[in-house]
C-alpha cells in the first residue's frame, strides 16, 4: 500500500509511478554499463570496403570456409571439397587502364579507355603490377621478377589463389553465380556474350555480388597465382590451397566478354600459358585483379577497428539520450506531483468504503506513456 502524507485538510498518497521512476532511473545505468562491457561483434558475412593509399577501392573479405569445385560441370572442376580461407583484401574492380598508366606503364590493351579493364596481359605483366603497386605504397613485393616465385608472407599486393577467387565470387553461396543457379540474371552482373557487343565493358557497371565485388562474371578472364593442373583438386589441401609447385600454365577465372553463360560460372577453370619465359601474345580477354593478405598489423585491421569504435560511440551516445529522457521524464512526474500538493482536485463520486480517484487533467503534448503513470497520482481532500 501507498504511504500517506497527511497535511492540515489533505492527504497526499505518494505514487507508485514515482517508486517506478525511481526504479528506472536507477536500472538503466546499470543496464546500459553492462552492456557496453559486451564486444560488438560482426556477422561473418558482413564486408567492408576501404581505399589505399594509391586510392584504389578495395573490399576486406572476410575468412571461413566453402566447398569449393562443382560435381555437374567440366572434368577439372571435381570432386568438390571444403576449403578453408584467411582473410584478405580484393580489388572491388578489374585493374584499369588508368591504374596501370599511373606507374607508368605501357598500356597493351585492345580496347582502350582509362575506365576500361586491363587487357592483353600476360600473367608475368600482372606479377610486375602488382610488385610496382606494392613499391608505390611502401610496401614488400610479393613476386621475385627472375622466378616468379610468390612470397605469400609479404605484404605487397599478388594475384589471388584460385581458391580465394572461387571463395570471393561465391559470396557465402554454393549455386553457380552468387544471385542463384539459372543464368537469367546474369546480364544485371555480368558483360559477356549475350550483351558485350564483342568488346570489354567500362568496370562497375554491372551489378556486384553480394560482397560487393563488380565484373566476377565476364568482362575479362582473370589471372590467378595458382599453377594450372586438371587434376589438382584431388589432391588439394584444406588449408588455403595455393596450387601445384610446378606446371606450364596459370589458372584463369570468370570468363570473358565473349563468353557464353556457363563459361562464366564461378566454378569453371581456365588454363593459359602465363608468358614467363617468352613474348606469348596475349589475348584480349585476359584481365586480373589484385589481392593482398590482412593480418592484425596491417592498417586495413586497424581501419576496421576504429570503424567498429565509431559503432559503439554511437551506441554510446545512443544511451545516453535514453538517460536523459528517463531524468526528464522523472522532472516531469516530480513537478506534476509538487503542483497536485498545491491545489485542490475535484473529486469524483465513489461508493461508501472506498477511495475516491481524482481528476487529474491531463496536459496537451504529454508523452501517452508518462501520462498513464501521471493517472496513478492520488490526492485526498
Amino acid at each position: 500500500m501507498a504511504a500517506r502524507a497527511c497535511g492540515a485538510d489533505r492527504c497526499v498518497l505518494r505514487s507508485p509511478a514515482r517508486r517506478i521512476a525511481h526504479l528506472l532511473l536507477a536500472l538503466v545505468p546499470i543496464l546500459w554499463l553492462t552492456r557496453c562491457g559486451q564486444q560488438e561483434k560482426a556477422p561473418d558475412d558482413v564486408v567492408r570496403e576501404i581505399t589505399t593509399a594509391s586510392g584504389v577501392r578495395m573490399v576486406l573479405i572476410p575468412g571461413g570456409s566453402f566447398m569449393m569445385g562443382c560435381d555437374n560441370g567440366h572434368e577439372d572442376e571435381a570432386p568438390v571439397h571444403e576449403v578453408n580461407v584467411r582473410p584478405f583484401a580484393m580489388d572491388k574492380f578489374e585493374v584499369t587502364q588508368d591504374q596501370y598508366a599511373a606507374l607508368e606503364l605501357p598500356n597493351p590493351s585492345h580496347f582502350k579507355d582509362p575506365k576500361r579493364p586491363l587487357e592483353q596481359v600476360r600473367w608475368s605483366d600482372a606479377a610486375l603490377f602488382c610488385n610496382e603497386r606494392s613499391r608505390q605504397e611502401g610496401l614488400d613485393p610479393c613476386y621475385d621478377e627472375v622466378t616468379f616465385a610468390c612470397n605469400f608472407g609479404a605484404n605487397g599486393y599478388r594475384l589471388p589463389t584460385e581458391a580465394e577467387w572461387e571463395y570471393a565470387a561465391r559470396a557465402g553461396t554454393e549455386t553457380d553465380y552468387d544471385f542463384g543457379n539459372g543464368a537469367a540474371k546474369l546480364k544485371a552482373y555480368a558483360n559477356f556474350a549475350d550483351n558485350s557487343n564483342e568488346r570489354t565493358d567500362l568496370v562497375g557497371k554491372k551489378r556486384p555480388n553480394r560482397w560487393g565485388l563488380h565484373d566476377m562474371y565476364g568482362n575479362v578472364l582473370e589471372w590467378c597465382n595458382d599453377v594450372y593442373s586438371p587434376t589438382y583438386y584431388a589432391e588439394s589441401s584444406a588449408g588455403d590451397p595455393r596450387g601445384p609447385s610446378d606446371g606450364e600454365k596459370r589458372v584463369m577465372r570468370g570468363g570473358a566478354w565473349n563468353s557464353g553463360a556457363a563459361a562464366c560460372r564461378a566454378t569453371v577453370r581456365y588454363g593459359e600459358m602465363p608468358g614467363i619465359s617468352d613474348a606469348c601474345f596475349a589475348r584480349d580477354t585476359f584481365g586480373f585483379r589484385c589481392v593482398r593478405r590482412l593480418d592484425p598489423a596491417s592498417p586495413e585491421r586497424y581501419a576496421d577497428l576504429e570503424e567498429r569504435m565509431g559503432d559503439a560511440k554511437t551506441q554510446a551516445a545512443r544511451g545516453m539520450m535514453i538517460v536523459q529522457n528517463l531524468i526528464g521524464g522523472y522532472m516531469y512526474l516530480r513537478s506534476r506531483a509538487q503542483l497536485s500538493y498545491g491545489r485542490r482536485t475535484r473529486v469524483r463520486p465513489s461508493k461508501k468504503g472506498t477511495v475516491p480517484r481524482p481528476r487529474v487533467p491531463e496536459r496537451r503534448g504529454t508523452v501517452p506513456f508518462l501520462a498513464a503513470l501521471t493517472r496513478h497520482d492520488h490526492v485526498l481532500a
